[in-house]
């Protein structure tokens, strides 16, 4: 469900609209609760790491991999990430892969991706400039 979904923003008004509660965010977490919403992130972060390692583990390279604490951030574009840190030179082909990727990142959007959020941007309980 989306959090703007506008049977949910209708809900969290009617039972959270008080001075102290502005956001969405502050609306669930009061309904929720936030042990609730921190051991469901917990999960989430724990089976990320697992899918991300599993690649690792099916081609025998895992020994070498190493897991840090995750740190707690909103990525500039609200995608979830893991930072990699190579020792040694880097391989050709994993510096191929690297460039690709940075320019997939500097593309500018397809037009249906630009048109679904457009579409998103519209149906958002709060005016967007």
């Amino acid at each position: 469900m989306s959090i703007k979904d506008s049977g949910l923003v209708r809900y969290l008004n009617k039972h959270f609209n008080g001075d102290d509660v502005f956001t969405i965010q502050q609306k669930c977490e009061r309904f929720v609760g936030n042990n609730v919403v921190n051991n469901r992130y917990d999960q989430l972060i724990k089976t990320r790491e697992k899918v991300f390692m599993q690649y690792f583990k099916n081609n025998g390279t895992d020994g070498r991999v190493k897991l840090t604490a995750y740190q707690n951030s909103v990525p500039f574009n609200g995608f979830s990430y893991f930072k990699l840190k190579y020792s040694g030179d880097i391989p050709k082909d994993l510096a191929e892969a690297y460039e690709k990727l940075d320019e997939l990142n500097e593309e500018a959007p397809r037009d249906k991706y630009l048109k679904e959020r457009k579409k998103t941007k519209s149906t958002s309980p709060i005016p967007v400039p």
